[in-house]
């Protein structure tokens, strides 16, 4: 038998998996090779470094990768807490390169590192994300295999312990990718709420509706890789309690497929100790929970719990300027970062924002997410709340009487009715809805007349003084027999303006007197208004003969009181003027308001008249 020679192979490799390989890989791409190169030659040379980090899920997983190519260097890893722990570490680091040892310090908040180590740094290196080019380069080294058509939408929401993970030992790039692909969607997935309805569902007004279908689109163009972060604004909803403000916000971010990530300022003092502290940790905590994804949208509602610092005395602006600065610095943190995130703020009175949160580069633009103003945008709401229960003949009459009541009102109003509907088993009817807002035609107090002819007297004379008047109603509400809305707009107070709103306040009583045969108790709310309005004016915003000014809780003097009296009977004077030469409009503008019973902006534009 002839002999037959055999040959044996080779035995496999050991195959390495994503945690031996792709920390140091992303090391190696973050220092580069020139930095490596001259750590190299001067290897007897002690270096200081200092990493930012996008947030706590990099500490760990960065400091193994500096290990394995920086072997004897000491790796410092920074966590906010106690002040004595972070300064102990700083010390440490200090104290290791005065042994001559090389150190980095690695952290997620920047405000840890000490000025000292700040200074004695070689490099300061930011860490913006994970480079797609290293994920190919850790799963060619895994499965042998290069990763075709892998880019950075694919990778963009994940950390760099979920990359490792997802990429751990496959057998092949195909099988690394999809898991990648399939780890990226996880984080849409599990914070979609199917509660939620759809942007294009959302009953907004037309201008909220423009600005949040064109920044929906700027965030799809943006995941696309079609504008960079810095063409997206950041920005502030304001506008009244109730008008869905957060909603929108939620809307937007599932509508766009991004990760919402929500807080109030609030929340930050309830939910500690309300500490200065316990404040700041709260606060920086949703920035790092902001930044532990791409593609999120953070939320700060009720943004008017900062003060403005410039309107606050010097024994408490001391205290809130830490807090202010730090939201400052953790904003600018985000914007620099480049990376694809959105921040909004929200809050009730704009005006009353510290004007360096609202700056160009930071929360600069202003959208009014203001309530419906017209039977139609009102019909529009109801619609959405209601469905189709009820035709559009009876909703629009509905409409008509619900007319300046905030969404969130509506909501609740729509939400009673269904109750009352299932409590008498029955489908919605208009009846419910009548009852669930409270909207029936019974009256309890002053006759629909009087109440006509008040509210008329209002929106006259804030219409002739050039206020924008955006409804008028004599359907009660609550302790509200009837109630007129306007807007002046954004300027800023002088003392003319203010006065102007002192008389529009004061119109109503003066109509009382005219035709209503005297003043009576009803009008004792425009009065507290109108001799409010005048406090602020020369205590708080120094519009009259006083320089100095104080909080509105301060104690007024006696002659301040008697101020006040003398200034609101001279506007007094100058009201009953107005009226009494209106007169005969008002008479006519109540006649319509008893017809209709609510009016929006365009009919009382077309019953006053422009200019008439």
């Amino acid at each position: 038998m002839p002999f037959k020679s055999i040959s044996k192979s080779k035995p496999d490799p050991i195959q390495r998996s994503a945690i031996d390989v792709f920390p140091k890989f992303v090391a190696q791409a973050l220092l580069g090779k020139p930095f490596l190169a001259e750590i190299a030659a001067k290897s007897e040379t002690a270096f200081a470094l200092i990493i930012h980090v996008p947030n706590e899920n990099w500490m760990g997983f960065l400091a193994d990768g500096l290990l394995s190519i920086l072997p004897g260097t000491i790796i410092e890893q920074i966590r906010p807490g106690r002040r004595r722990s972070i300064d102990a570490s700083n010390n440490q680091c200090l104290d290791y390169l005065a042994d001559g040892r090389s150190v980095v310090a690695i952290t997620y908040d920047p405000s840890v590192i000490s000025k000292d180590l700040q200074a004695t740094a070689d490099r300061i290196v930011e860490v913006e994300g994970i480079d797609v080019r290293v994920v190919r380069r850790a799963i060619n080294a895994v499965a042998g295999e290069r990763a075709k058509g892998l880019t950075r939408t694919d990778i963009a929401t994940l950390s760099p312990i979920a990359v490792m993970a997802a990429i751990r030992n496959a057998k092949s790039a195909v099988e690394a990718v999809a898991r990648l692909r399939r780890a990226a969607s996880g984080p849409t997935a599990r914070t979609a709420n199917s509660d939620l309805p759809k942007l294009a569902a959302l009953p907004l007004v037309a201008e909220v509706r423009e600005w949040a279908d064109t920044l929906r689109d700027d965030l799809a163009a943006l995941r696309r890789g079609q504008i960079k972060a810095d063409d997206i604004r950041y920005g502030v909803l304001e506008g009244p309690p109730g008008t869905g403000k957060s909603l929108l916000g939620e809307v937007l971010a599932q509508s766009a497929g991004w990760r919402f990530v929500g807080t109030s300022v609030p929340t930050w003092f309830s939910s500690t100790d309300g500490h200065l502290g316990g404040v700041t940790r709260a606060a920086t905590e949703f920035f790092i929970d902001l930044l532990t994804h791409d593609f999120s949208i953070g939320f700060l509602d009720e943004l008017q719990s900062i003060p403005d610092r410039s309107a606050m005395d010097a024994s408490h602006r001391e205290w809130w300027t830490t807090l202010v600065d730090l939201v400052l610095l953790q904003i600018d943190r985000v914007r620099k970062s480049g990376r694809p995130i959105l921040l909004l703020g929200a809050c009730n009175h704009y005006n009353h924002l510290d004007t360096a949160l609202i700056r160009g580069g930071r929360l600069e633009q202003k959208i009014t997410v203001r309530p419906p103003a017209s039977v139609h945008e009102v019909h529009n709401v109801l619609r959405f709340y209601c469905g189709t229960a009820i035709d559009d003949g009876e909703l629009e009459a509905i409409a008509r009487l619900a007319l300046g009541r905030a969404p969130a009102d509506l909501a609740a109003g729509v939400k009673q009715a269904r109750a009352l509907a299932r409590r008498a088993g029955r489908a919605l009817v208009p009846a419910d809805l009548h009852a669930g807002m409270d909207l029936s035609p019974e009256r309890h107090g002053p006759s629909l007349e009087i109440v006509a002819r008040h509210e008329a007297a209002h929106a006259l004379i804030a219409h002739r003084l050039g206020a924008h008047v955006n409804s008028v109603t004599i359907v009660s509400a609550g302790m509200s027999a009837g109630a007129t809305e306007s807007d002046w707009g954004d300027a800023p107070m002088t003392r003319h303006m203010l006065e102007d709103r002192v008389k529009v306040a004061l119109a109503g009583r003066v109509a009382d007197e005219i035709f209503n045969g005297g003043a009576s108790s009803g009008a004792v709310g425009d009065l507290a208004f109108a001799s409010n309005l005048l406090r602020r004016g020369r205590l708080e915003l120094g519009l009259y003969d006083r320089l100095g000014t104080i909080d509105s809780n301060g104690v007024m003097a006696r002659f301040d009181g008697e101020w006040l009296e003398a200034r609101l009977r001279w506007l007094m004077a100058e009201t009953r003027a107005l009226v009494y030469a209106e007169r005969a409009k008002i008479l006519e503008l109540s006649d319509i308001l008893l017809e209709k019973k609510v009016l929006d902006a365009d009919e009382i534009v077309a019953a006053l008249g422009v200019g008439k």
